[in-house]
């Protein structure tokens, strides 16, 4: 006992077969944890911590060791219902799995696996049905998907790179009518997009967007017909847009539109 408190605990005991060798020590901690641990020949083998006063922000935590006393598990228990278990290999972490047993978050489990070179795989289940999966490296994020299991969404998957210092480089919809929209950025700012029309859905099978300063400047829409649309902004406004019939199925060559400051047309020539 810790009469005089010169510890953060206030009393231990500990028990020891005939042959001397400790089995079991409970600590009682002055924030009023509880702590109990087993040992075989003599080597911790598990440990329960309670938090009676409730000081912390979980409950239980449960941990085991193998036959060299080095930890292989360990189980939080927390106040807010989250189940928390992370195992380890000789002393590394290696994975935690997260369970949402109360459901007060909007997800219901997060499982994190910790590879060799800095690599770290997460994947996480929303309570929407949306399985979102991110790989890190060095603790930069390198990669993210997400799929719609549950078919909540318009979308079936979403796919995210991320350069070296996690800004996105490109991302991928793929939509539930089929459409696929690529979209490119450079320092974190959009430069590009294209969509594809994979189902045959719209009446055009792929649509270019280029950007400057966040705003689109130029736009390329090719038409099922065969037509090619290309327009161009200025501030994001219509500058000109041409149009030509690549298929030859109209009775002209080409168009070609100006356009105003504030969009309107000005001229059309038509070839």
């Amino acid at each position: 006992r810790d009469t005089p408190d010169d510890h953060n605990w206030a009393s231990y005991r500990e028990t020891y077969d005939i042959d001397q060798t400790r089995l079991t020590r409970e600590t009682r901690y002055d924030d009023g944890r509880l702590e109990e641990t087993t040992y075989v020949d003599g080597v911790r083998s598990s440990r329960m911590t309670t938090d009676r006063r409730d000081v912390f922000d979980w409950h239980t935590r449960a941990e085991t060791f193998d036959a060299n006393g080095i930890r292989v598990e360990r189980t939080f228990t927390y106040d807010d219902g989250r189940i928390s278990v992370s195992s380890y290999d000789a002393g590394a972490l290696t994975s935690t799995h997260t369970t949402d047993t109360e459901d007060a978050y909007n997800w219901s489990e997060i499982t994190m696996a910790y590879l060799p070179g800095g690599v770290m795989h997460r994947t996480q289940t929303y309570d929407d049905g949306r399985v979102e999966e991110t790989v890190f490296i060095d603790d930069a994020r390198q990669s993210r998907s997400v799929t719609d299991m549950a078919d909540v969404h318009p979308w079936l998957s979403r796919m995210e790179r991320f350069d070296a210092a996690g800004d996105r480089v490109e991302r991928v919809i793929t939509n539930d009518d089929g459409r696929v929209s690529q979209s490119f950025y450079e320092a974190g700012a959009q430069t590009s997009a294209l969509t594809t029309d994979t189902s045959d859905v719209f009446i055009w099978s792929t649509i270019g967007l280029s950007f400057e300063d966040g705003a689109v400047s130029q736009r390329s829409v090719t038409y099922d017909d065969g037509r090619v649309e290309e327009t161009t902004f200025t501030d994001g406004v219509r500058a000109t847009r041409s149009v030509t019939d690549v298929a030859d199925a109209f009775d002209w060559d080409s168009s070609a539109d100006n356009f105003d400051a504030t969009g309107d047309q000005m001229e059309r020539v038509i070839l």
